[in-house]
This record gives C-alpha cells, sequence and structure tokens, in this order.
C-alpha cells in the first residue's frame, strides 16, 4: 500500500503532455516539503493553486521514524489552505502575511481505527484514531530560485480535532504546547 502511494505522488509530478505552456488541471504546480505539523515528522507531497494562488489544495505523505514514533507512522493528508492576501513588497519577494488550513490525516496501520472496537463502553470517546482532521494558521515568504517561478518557506500553528475537544472539555488539564503544534515548510512552484 505504501508503495502504492508513493509511486502515485511522484507520477502526479510528471510534466504536462500537449503544447508547450500548457499544464493538464491534474498535474501539480508545485510541490512541498513540510517538517512536524502532524501530518507525520517528515512529508513530502505536491499541490495544485486555484483562484490566482489564494487557494491550494495538497497531498502529502508523511512520515514519523521509530526513533520519534516507536516505529515507522505512515499517514496521507489533504490539505486546503486559503491565502487571502499577498503581498509583494519589491525584488521579486512575496510575502503571505496569513494562511488559513483545514486538514485530514489518515494514518495506515492496524493499531489506528476508524470505528472503536466493541469492548469499548459508549460512553467512552469514540474519536477514531487512524482519522485526524486539523486546522492551520500560518504565513510564507518567497521569490524566484534556482530557476523556480517561486521557492516560499512557510510555518504554521496546527491543532487537531481531538486535542481542540479535549481542550474545550478540560481547558485546566491541557497547556497550549499540548493542543497546538508547529509546523515548517518549502515550496516550490514550477
Amino acid at each position: 500500500m505504501r508503495a502504492i502511494l508513493a509511486a502515485a505522488l511522484l507520477s502526479a509530478a510528471a510534466p504536462a503532455s500537449g503544447a508547450e505552456g500548457e499544464r493538464h488541471w491534474a498535474v501539480p504546480d508545485h510541490a512541498k516539503v513540510q517538517l512536524a505539523g502532524n501530518v507525520g515528522f517528515l512529508s513530502p507531497g505536491v499541490g495544485w493553486a486555484w483562484l490566482g494562488e489564494r487557494l491550494e489544495t495538497d497531498l502529502f505523505l508523511g512520515w514519523v521514524p521509530p526513533g520519534i514514533g516507536g516505529e515507522s507512522i505512515w499517514a496521507l493528508t489533504g490539505k486546503l489552505t486559503f491565502a487571502p492576501w499577498r503581498l509583494r513588497p519589491g525584488a521579486g519577494w512575496s510575502l503571505r502575511p496569513l494562511t488559513a488550513a483545514l486538514q485530514l490525516t489518515y494514518t495506515f496501520g492496524e493499531e489506528y481505527v476508524l470505528r472503536l472496537p466493541d469492548q469499548y463502553p459508549r460512553r467512552y470517546y469514540s474519536i477514531p484514531s487512524a482519522l485526524r482532521g486539523g486546522l492551520a494558521v500560518g504565513a510564507s515568504v518567497g521569490r524566484p530560485a534556482w530557476g523556480l517561478p517561486e521557492l516560499s518557506l512557510y510555518g504554521e500553528l496546527v491543532a487537531l480535532d481531538a486535542m481542540l475537544f479535549f481542550w474545550a472539555k478540560n481547558p485546566e488539564a491541557l497547556d497550549a504546547d499540548d493542543v497546538v503544534s508547529v509546523a515548517l515548510g518549502v515550496r516550490a512552484a514550477f
């Protein structure tokens, strides 16, 4: 299964066919590598920009190494990012001072479930461990580099649905760093 997902991500980045300069809608227009942010410790991905690059959809294949997760953990994440403003302060620089994102992550493995086994009572928290939703806010800065139209660095604060739920139920028990994680990434437009 992991090999199929990796092959799908790599083949999605194949060059567009047809007339020069035309890109089929299914061919990604950017690639990202993200560190942390609840999508995996290291997560390469591909994506598509829409609406004048104010909206982006991304697909990440995340990995958590055994030294961090106790075993190799693999996840697939779909992410929708909205960047309402893009400032161009000069010298080719591009600044997105605010981004907001929704993400949905599926974690592979028998130990992760979409529905709790029947052995758990009904009143037990019925939050699936295999599927996590998340919210993120962030910003990015970029400019043309190495022959690319734009190479950007971005940062985000990410909160997962389960942690927000637990914090809402008992805010005294959780600190901000229990609920929010930091993501750092690189985006290369092509």
